[in-house]
């Protein structure tokens, strides 16, 4: 991708939104630079991304979130066997696969893992997906992140984990590992880090972390 300054998302905008099956068939995009975020933009409900990597590059920008190497922000999509290598830089909600999955009912993140650097100005920042919403536009969210690690550091001034930085009521995190960095850097912090999950809200309500 070296022949691209700035690469432009696939489905840049929720209008837009990528609901097809994509599948990297193994390749690694190598060199992505952008200042608006990873391979995909928006993926929707009836998406499923698959075995592709990016090796390497810088992703994003200090004054953006919902930042992830292979989509931003997900409505349900599935994302299997996915990597990163670069390094995202962001405001907050950025993970370094998914930014963000905020609607879309049951999805799976499977067999991902992350390599690359996630610093973040603020928080709510993990090295697999930055945020597992609880639900959204009527329906609620069920994410299950299994067989994922992270390997990258992930720093922010508070809300940063290895796996998920912020996991809302519904969700599971499931046979995943970090051996990455994981340091908060704020004057006032709340939630601090963890080397799985940061923040979860609601856990007496079915949310679950196993290890």
């Amino acid at each position: 991708m070296s022949g691209y300054d700035n690469w432009t998302p696939i489905a840049r905008t929720v209008s837009r939104q990528f609901d097809g099956y994509f599948d990297g068939q193994g390749y690694v995009i190598d060199n992505l630079s952008s200042a608006s975020g990873g391979l995909f933009g928006y993926a929707g409900t009836n998406a499923t991304i698959a075995n592709v990597g990016i090796g390497s590059g810088e992703i994003g920008s200090q004054t953006l979130s919902f930042i992830g190497a292979i989509v931003g922000w997900s409505d349900g999509a599935d994302i299997i066997n996915c990597w990163n290598g670069a390094d995202i830089t962001c405001s907050g909600w950025s993970g370094g696969i998914v930014g963000t999955v905020r609607d879309g009912g049951e999805s799976i993140i499977r067999g991902c893992y992350n390599i690359g650097n996630v610093t973040a100005r603020d928080g709510a920042v993990g090295g697999i997906v930055g945020h597992l919403a609880a639900g959204g536009h009527g329906t609620e969210v069920s994410v299950t992140v299994s067989d994922c690690y992270n390997l990258g550091n992930v720093t922010a001034k508070d809300n940063a984990a290895g796996i998920a930085g912020r996991i809302q009521d519904g969700n599971t995190v499931v046979r995943c590992y970090n051996a990455g960095r994981i340091s908060v850097n704020g004057e006032n912090i709340l939630d601090g880090a963890g080397a799985i999950v940061s923040l979860p809200h609601k856990r007496q309500h079915g949310q679950r972390v196993l290890l």
